[in-house]
């Protein structure tokens, strides 16, 4: 099918799904109302399918009374999963910047009532900005939104609906220092921003040093960046590096990976 006709019938197949009631799911044992674009998406399916090591670093690096950011939100799986477990003391922080994505963490927000869920309508990058441009994929109703990829001749965007805005941009640096909040944990995944993303948290890396979950997606870096230099920075900052598997990486290859400050050691997944 040619991409315009696909792109049409995609667009056509989100209508009817926004039109859908909102579905129950249990998260940790709580009900929880989920969006009908949330709940067919495809970062549902990859959270709670392809995704269990995600989980499990989740649940032993956050606990009651922590702080967890979620730098690239999406629909809010990662953020929602996180609340429990640091509970009514604790706090969650979700950095997202397209307006489809932050309507539908909204909403989760506010349907759910979740207490401690703070939404930031920024991109995270190495400077702050009133205007950066922001490539969207189908409108920004996607996960693949980002600062980085959409320019010409990028793998995988061939073909897609790809439109700009835009967006006002914030280093973790600026934020910690101006709301006073600090991470336990840190989640990073920006569509090839990474490296930005970790060049604007210097300091919160070398004085804090959360626990992090990194999304390497090499394929989208900018033009001249790499996934060894975000190994680089991370090793200048202290920081060990384990693969899906629990596994120590001296290279990092596409996907998550848990990145531990000093002699901490994950736990490998069963």
């Amino acid at each position: 099918m040619p991409s315009r006709l696909r792109n049409l019938a995609k667009k056509a197949a989100l209508s009817l799904v926004y039109q859908s009631p909102p579905l129950p799911r249990r998260i940790h044992g709580n009900l929880v109302w989920v969006h009908p674009r949330a709940w067919f998406s495809i970062s549902a399916k990859t959270f709670f399918q392809g995704e269990p090591h995600v989980r499990k670093w989740l649940a032993e690096q956050l606990g009651p009374g922590q702080v967890f950011f979620d730098v690239g939100a999406h629909h809010g799986w990662m953020s929602m999963w996180a609340l429990p477990l640091v509970g009514k003391e604790g706090a969650v922080h979700s950095f997202e910047p397209s307006p489809a994505n932050l309507a539908i963490l909204e909403w989760h927000r506010r349907t759910n009532r979740f207490a401690g869920w703070t939404i930031v309508p920024k991109a995270v990058s190495d400077e702050d900005a009133a205007s950066k441009r922001l490539f969207l994929i189908d409108s920004g109703d996607s996960p693949m939104n980002s600062l980085t990829a959409g320019v010409p001749g990028t793998p995988l965007m061939k073909g897609r609906d790809i439109t700009t805005m835009p967006i006002p941009t914030v280093s973790l640096d600026t934020y910690c220092a101006e709301t006073g909040v600090r991470p336990d944990l840190l989640k990073v995944d920006v569509e090839g921003a990474e490296l930005l993303v970790l060049q604007g948290a210097r300091n919160l890396l070398s004085e804090s040093h959360p626990s992090l979950i990194v999304a390497v997606h090499p394929y989208w870096l900018s033009k001249g960046q790499s996934p060894a230099q975000i190994r680089e920075l991370l090793t200048a900052h202290g920081y060990a590096v384990f693969d899906s598997k629990g596994q120590p990486v001296g290279s990092l290859a596409s996907g998550e990976h848990l990145c531990l400050h000093g002699h901490a050691k994950s736990t490998t997944i069963p």
